[in-house]
């Protein structure tokens, strides 16, 4: 049995990330069977269908992101047509939360939450020729046109039983950072100790997970072996854990290795134990992000963030004193923020920030804003577009406004230009990612405008 893992088309082709999630089932499954990987991030869905019917038995496409989901059943249902009998397998956080959609819109299975353990039961299965799969812990399938989910499957415990990541059958050239650098992303841990309004990440990975700090130094060292220049820390929140984090830099500071790496760290954790950032910079970090979501503490008590502007203070203080880049996300367009809300913590946002990040309020699957009337606009999603908030194009003009302002002050270009090495990479890539979506949000503005103002 062949099996081909995709991970399917992105929105925007302004980066190339490494697919890490395919990667890791890959990793995984091909312990057992004979399966392929393709990153088909920048490809064309005809071109992915060409590949995925050579000889192929199951497809897996990770339904992972929003606003990659119709691009991912796009090519399913032409593989559907090309090859009727081809079995189709879905993964990641919005099938998950959306299984039956995916189902009906042409995969016979949808691995829901942890993946590894669940889609290599379900390729046994296939290969031993079984029919009834309702026994397989983690999955979601159709039976007489009804939707059958079937028991969760427990998490992983031991995170470093998981194979070692393997890079020698990847092209890494392909994944650079705006600056050059080859880059690769490494996960440290799996799941989030908070529950904000807005994250899946609560109900997909349920609780916090790390892998020992041994296992992580072992495979920092492997990517600097592979000639490396910059890693990104997958984890949604690296600083939970104080003794982890000593142990994670006492283990990295006693083989240094020479590539950088940032990672992201709540405030709370951070203003709880401001020692953290300076562990992070003796261990190789020279960024962390570390998200504001909001100034206002109604809109912070209203996603349920356990912050204030006051404990940001600390822990943006404590990322400065310890000589490392500030990465700062602010989130736009909750329905109860005003206009002067968005305004106020962007300003706020700004203040701390040598890098800045806005993302605009979206209803993923998975979190309480989710509806269904929003599956027919998911070309919409991861453009920064405002479903949520009440006066959409007065957000969106807010988020213009604040990037311009970050990005074109004199501070901004000259460290883009002459600031560290660090400066310089998190600028120019973050430069480049959002230079295309501001044009194209001013030109949307404008014909909006003329619309209204023929005249």
């Amino acid at each position: 049995m062949r099996v081909l893992l995709v991970a399917p088309p992105v929105v925007r082709h302004t980066e190339h990330m490494p697919p890490y999630g395919v990667l890791a089932l890959w990793w995984y499954v091909r312990r057992n069977f004979e399966v392929d990987f393709l990153d088909a991030t920048h490809m064309e869905e005809r071109d992915i269908v060409e590949r995925a019917v050579q000889g192929y038995d199951v497809v897996g496409i990770s339904g992972q992101f929003t606003a990659t989901v119709h691009r991912a059943i796009a090519v399913a249902q032409q593989l559907k047509r090309r090859e009727p009998g081809l079995t189709l397998v879905a993964g990641g956080a919005h099938a998950t939360f959306d299984c039956e959609h995916f189902l009906r819109a042409g995969f016979d299975f949808v691995v829901r939450h942890e993946g590894e353990l669940t889609l290599n039961e379900l390729l046994e299965r296939l290969q031993a020729g079984e029919q009834d799969f309702s026994q397989v812990q983690g999955l979601a399938f159709l039976r007489d046109d009804q939707l059958v989910t079937t028991d969760p499957r427990p998490l992983i415990e031991d995170l470093d039983s998981l194979p070692f990541p393997d890079l020698s059958e990847l092209d890494l050239d392909r994944y650079r950072m705006a600056s050059g650098e080859r880059m690769f992303l490494l996960e440290s841990s799996r799941g989030c100790c908070h529950k904000c309004k807005f994250c899946y990440t609560p109900a997909m990975w349920k609780r916090w997970r790390a892998k020992s700090a041994q296992r992580v130094a072992q495979e920092f060292a492997y990517y600097d072996q592979q000639g490396l220049e910059y890693l990104l820390v997958t984890d949604d929140n690296i600083a939970v854990n104080l003794r982890r984090i000593r142990e994670l830099s006492e283990a990295l500071t006693a083989d240094p290795v020479e590539v950088p790496w940032e990672a992201a760290a709540c405030q709370n954790s951070l203003a709880r134990s401001p020692e953290i950032p300076r562990l992070l910079r003796a261990a190789g970090c020279e960024t962390i992000q570390s998200a504001i979501d909001s100034g206002s503490q109604k809109v912070l008590d209203y996603y349920g963030k356990p912050t204030s502007r006051e404990l940001m203070a600390k822990a943006f203080t404590a990322i400065r004193e310890a000589g490392v880049v500030v990465n700062t996300q602010v989130i736009v367009g909750a329905p109860v923020e005003s206009l002067r809300d968005a305004w106020s913590s962007l300003s706020f946002g700004r203040r701390w920030a040598d890098v800045l990040t806005i993302s605009t309020l979206e209803p993923r699957p998975g979190t309480s804003f989710w509806s269904e009337d929003f599956r027919d606009r998911f070309q919409e999603f991861g453009r920064g577009n405002s479903l949520l908030h009440p006066h959409p194009r007065a957000i969106e003009a807010v988020v213009i406004a604040h990037y311009l302002m970050f990005y074109l002050h004199p501070v901004t270009l000259r460290r883009a230009l002459r600031g560290s090495g660090a400066q310089q990479r998190q600028l120019r890539w973050h430069m480049k990612m959002y230079s295309s979506t501001m044009v194209e949000k001013l030109r949307g503005l404008a014909a909006e405008q003329g619309e209204q103002d023929p005249g």
